[in-house]
């Protein structure tokens, strides 16, 4: 699933041709696919590592209250929060960090020169937004 995720974001990236630099032929897809890969890496190494330093779970969770805003509330607030040892939601600093972290690490390195770290906080943000709608989905339409 990862992997057929990964390749057709790079396709959309590739259509749109987003970043420019990288071309809009076979191997600008291939630098998509492993820029995808790697902030996927570095997103979820991250998350895992800090979840596992302070103690606390990043994963989703389906919402007990079946109240339409109980589980809109759940599936936002997961995005940006984790769960202690107790289960009690605290701030997400895993999630947090892991999608800034990822974001922050692609444009300052190997993303063309004219992107910077701004642009990885502003496509950090956009991660844990992504995140909120992927927990919609969980929440409401697959329901394993």
């Amino acid at each position: 699933v990862a992997l057929g995720a990964a390749a057709g974001t790079a396709g959309l990236l590739t259509l749109r041709n987003s970043p420019k630099e990288w071309g809009d032929k076979g191997d600008g897809f291939v630098r998509r696919f492993g820029n995808v890969m790697a902030k996927n890496a570095i997103r979820r190494t991250t998350i895992y590592g800090l979840d596992e330093a302070l103690k606390v779970d990043s994963s989703f969770y389906r919402s007990r209250d079946r109240s339409l805003a109980g589980r809109l509330r759940n599936s936002v607030f997961s995005a940006v929060t984790a769960r202690d040892r107790k289960g009690k939601r605290v701030i997400g600093v895993p999630a947090i960090a892991g999608s800034l972290l990822s974001q922050v690490t692609a444009s300052s390195r190997w993303y063309p020169s004219r992107y910077d770290y701004v642009h990885g906080l502003k496509g950090g943000a956009i991660s844990l937004g992504l995140a909120a709608g992927m927990n919609l989905f969980r929440e409401f339409v697959w329901k394993r």
